[in-house]
């Protein structure tokens, strides 16, 4: 693989030496920075007499002395006064190349801790001297409770304009507090971090705060306990979580408490063995990130530094995938910051030694246009404009003289990125369907996913993400195990691509969902669905089409199986005359329990009744055939429980029922069924002494054989009603009645 190139970037373009002078020049191209210098003129002076860390580490020790304020409206004023003057600290250093990047995002990082660790402390102060932790107190900590810095503040590699993420947690066991609002206290500190945090005042902000990446983000408080995190985590924890945790440390709070559970969260996040559907997960991680970044051309002028195609995020995939696979066996592999993480990969013989220096500075290199671009409005956005005059004040900030040198590098660091990406597990199959992205990995609706989803027909993008999601968090039994989850990661595409094709995918999906919700468990179904792809097509036509067939796989998943067979496929109108009978006959002959024969017979009903629906629709079969295969059907289930109903009665009762003859009235005795037809039916018996007692009764127990619900419900969810007339006629009694079948 060809090396990178020496690359052009370097201090601000225009400006004479010093970061007093790089901060004015770049503020002439930047408006944010302009905004800054306006409220804070008396940064160029001190930065003229002092060096910039010094003045930085002043600003630290304000942001940190915000927290000893008695008004918290002061304490957020003085925050935020803080936070704007290191930033514009920073900015100087960098654009004057004072700093290199492991210096800039050091920096950044430090502030944002410090930052966390004030509101943190101003919460918590609250809440004791507000009675909220036991006996009113002059304290800012709280055992028990801490912050985990995750993502880019986790590995100390903040950008200029970032989020931090966070993940609160308590220990039940640690913290003091407790009783009946235990809950609802330890929210108010996440509310009121979050208030001091982003909160917009006069004075601006400080950083904006985002707590999804917490354990299952839709349905808990902002702040869990750490038993229910471990608890998640070992039950459906999915493995972008665990590459997300690579990078999680304690920013804030108890250090202990939360050293003890990362700890113990080691063997989720590093597993010693990986079987084949874990890697086949994390592969599945590689495409949604792939697809997530969308697909421009790498020539193409706008990009996204972050998530395009040769961009920040394939960096740093390539490093955490190897890590995820080899860091179980090797601890030296454990590393939270890219670069880092890329050394360490190099020191194993896992990446070669010039692959890793010329990733370095392609990451160096983009991390660096990526903050210049956040500089222009301190906008928490990572696109590099196709504007020309946006690009070239993006240039000029990087110490580009020359347009075309400044777009020959970004073309070339893409390229290398890319190619270098690209080669890891370059035979795995796309996630992203024909017609875009399918991403429902992470908390946020990827926009390239809802955008693909309409044009695949769904007219709720956001429904479909939202269900999604919820079944890879083990919402339902099927993705309760991590092979569940990882099998639905391969399985999705092709469903959603499936329902697209048939013209109906909200009616399909809402169909499907009901049906995925119902199954006990998910791998078995899913392997077949991947493994046996017309499978599939038929299962979501069938769910789109056919909405009582869709309601009975619903309720019953395990006719799925009965597709399987090679019989399923075969014509209905060419079953051999009376071969239901004997086969159903066969089957009522392993047992002699009556609960068990009906079950049997239930079971068997089903099957046949599901594929004569199936034919029906996919037109292997007309209506005329389809009539009569229901009262063939129909025919074997009447003469088998019969048997059944009189051995029932017989073995319950002296006498005999002498001799007896069921007849089909109405619709079944003409053979034109349908699927929801009941059966009109008439007894005729001679009666023998006691026998028209014993009719009566075998007259119930079919009744009951043919229409009372077994196995926890009823076939159709109603009950037969079942109305017995009586009369006789030359020396015959006859019985009428009705059942459901």
């Amino acid at each position: 693989m060809p090396s990178l190139k020496p690359l052009g970037f370097g201090p601000v373009a225009g400006a004479d030496s010093g970061c007093a002078s790089a901060l004015a020049r770049g503020a002439e191209l930047a408006p944010y920075l302009m905004r800054t210098l306006r409220r804070r003129e008396e940064l160029l002076d001190e930065l003229r007499a002092r060096s910039p860390d010094d003045i930085f580490r002043a600003k630290l020790n304000a942001m940190s002395d915000a927290a000893s304020l008695a008004d918290a409206g002061q304490a957020m004023g003085a925050m935020r006064r803080a936070k704007e003057a290191a930033h514009a600290v920073i900015a100087a250093a960098d654009l004057a190349g004072e700093w290199d990047l492991d210096g800039v995002v050091q920096r950044l990082t430090e502030l944002a801790d410090v930052s966390v660790q004030t509101g943190l402390r101003l919460a918590i102060r609250d809440g004791w001297a507000n009675g909220r932790f036991g006996d009113a107190a002059e304290r800012d900590d709280l055992p028990g409770f801490f912050a985990l810095a995750m993502g880019k503040m986790g590995a100390h590699e903040l950008n200029y304009s970032s989020d931090v993420d966070l993940i609160l947690l308590f220990d039940l066991d640690t913290c003091p507090a407790g009783g009946p609002r235990l809950k609802q206290n330890m929210m108010k500190i996440a509310t009121d971090l979050v208030r001091f945090l982003e909160e917009r005042t006069e004075d601006g902000y400080v950083f904006r705060t985002d707590l999804r990446l917490r354990p299952d983000p839709g349905s808990t408080a902002p702040v869990v306990t750490t038993q229910f995190a471990h608890t998640y985590y070992e039950s459906v924890g999915q493995n972008w979580e665990r590459m997300a945790h690579i990078k999680a440390r304690v920013c804030a709070g108890d250090e202990n408490v939360g050293a003890d559970y990362l700890q113990e969260l080691e063997p989720f996040v590093w597993r010693r063995h990986l079987d084949y559907w874990a890697i086949a997960d994390i592969h599945s991680i590689k495409r949604q990130i792939h697809s997530h970044g969308g697909h421009e051309s790498l020539e193409a002028k706008a990009f996204d530094v972050k998530l395009g195609r040769g961009g920040i995020r394939e960096i740093e995939f390539f490093a955490q995938v190897q890590q995820l696979i080899l860091g179980g066996r090797r601890p030296e592999l454990r590393i939270s910051g890219t670069k880092a993480a890329l050394g360490g990969l190099v020191e194993a013989g896992v990446v070669e030694p010039d692959v890793c220096a010329d990733l370095c500075r392609a990451y160096d290199f983009l991390r660096g246009l990526e903050h210049r671009i956040q500089m222009l409005n301190d906008e928490q956005t990572h696109k590099l404009s196709d504007n020309p005059e946006r690009r070239a004040q993006v240039a000029a900030l990087y110490g580009y003289g020359d347009l075309e040198a400044f777009e020959a590098d970004v073309r070339a660091v893409r390229r290398f990125v890319h190619d270098v990406y690209s080669d890891l597990f370059a035979e795995e199959e796309r996630l992203s369907g024909a017609a875009g992205n399918l991403v429902f990995t992470g908390v946020d609706e990827d926009p390239g996913t809802v955008e693909t989803l309409e044009e695949m027909g769904f007219t709720e993008p956001s429904k479909v993400i939202q269900t999604f999601q919820k079944w890879h968090r083990g919402g339902v039994a099927a993705t309760r195990s991590a092979r569940g989850q990882q099998l639905l990661t391969s399985l999705g595409p092709r469903l959603l691509q499936c329902m697209s094709d048939v013209g109906e995918p909200d009616t399909a999906f809402a169909r499907f969902a009901d049906f995925f919700g119902a199954l006990p468990s998910g791998v078995q179904t899913m392997s077949l669905l991947l493994q046996e792809p017309a499978i599939a097509t038929e299962l979501i036509e069938t769910m789109a089409f056919a909405p009582q067939l869709a309601r009975d796989l619903a309720r019953r998943p395990a006719l799925l199986d009965a597709m399987m067979e090679r019989r399923f496929q075969s014509p209905v109108s060419q079953d051999k005359p009376g071969g239901r009978e004997r086969e159903l006959e066969k089957l009522l002959s392993r047992s002699d329990d009556f609960e068990e024969l009906l079950n049997i017979a239930r079971r068997y009903h089903r099957e046949e009744a599901f594929r004569i629906g199936y034919q029906l629709l996919r037109r292997q079969i007309g209506s005329l055939d389809a009539g009569r295969a229901y009262a063939d059907l129909a025919d074997a289930c009447v003469v088998g429980l019969a048997k059944v109903a009189e051995r029932e009665v017989l073995g319950r009762y002296e006498g005999t029922i002498g001799k007896w003859v069921v007849c089909a009235l109405g619709k079944f005795g003409g053979r034109e069924l349908s699927p929801t037809s009941d059966l009109d039916l008439m007894l005729v018996y001679e009666a023998e002494e006691g026998g028209g007692q014993l009719a009566a009764r075998f007259v119930q127990r079919l009744v009951a054989a043919l229409s009372a619900p077994t196995e926890g419900r009823a076939i159709r969810g109603r009950h037969a009603a079942s109305a017995v007339r009586q009369g006789g006629a030359c020396g015959r009694q006859v019985l009428v009645f009705r059942a459901i079948l």
